[in-house]
């Protein structure tokens, strides 16, 4: 299911099967679907990359196939539900895309669009937001925009570049510099992202 107000625009299967990784193999990833949900204006790519949390996972694939499978990426403590609230120190759990690379001194940082529009449904109807909060998130994500990051749902969420092997973040993904120049220059601003448990 499509975890953002962008129209679906395809939905494709990878199998299960070992992915080799520079001189790792990951064996027994379960068949998922990936349902793709290119930004407003973005042109449609065969790109994505997904996480498996409680793997410690991060896979990048082209087409049918793992381009680079990435290991012991660094998570928060707890990976067992998803972000959805400020402050709660959690990766969200869905379907996301890549909106903004930023290099900040040698260290390289990927934004998702946390939260999105399902995020934004939720959390208003569990009262956590206001109507305006919502529209203004519904907005930021319609136009392809980075979403607003002061409501009680909190953001940003990233993919930074300055893992440490071993070590637990606050709410985004680590990865260790080398593989983070690799995933850069893989996954481009509109490449979909699913985080799964």
């Amino acid at each position: 299911m499509i975890i953002s107000s962008i129209p679906e625009v395809e939905s494709l299967a990878f199998p299960s099967q070992q992915h080799k990784s520079i001189s790792h193999t990951v064996i027994g990833i379960t068949p998922h679907e990936i349902k793709v949900s290119p930004p407003p204006k973005r042109k449609y790519s065969t790109k994505y990359l997904v996480v498996f949390l409680s793997k410690g996972i991060l896979g990048a694939i082209e087409g049918k196939k793992y381009v680079y499978t990435f290991y012991n990426i660094n998570l928060p403590v707890n990976i067992s539900k998803g972000k959805s609230q400020k402050g709660d120190a959690l990766v969200p759990i869905g379907d996301y895309y890549i909106l903004k690379h930023e290099l900040k001194g040698k260290t390289m940082y990927m934004t998702l669009n946390y939260p999105n529009s399902k995020d934004a449904a939720k959390a208003l109807k569990n009262k956590l937001i206001t109507k305006s909060q919502y529209e203004a998130i519904l907005a930021a994500n319609k136009a392809g925009k980075l979403p607003p990051f002061d409501t009680p749902l909190g953001g940003p969420v990233m993919i930074r570049g300055d893992g440490i092997a071993g070590k637990k973040t606050s709410g985004n993904i680590g990865v260790q510099p080398v593989a983070m120049g690799k995933i850069w220059e893989f996954a481009k601003k509109g490449t979909p992202i699913r985080i799964l448990p």
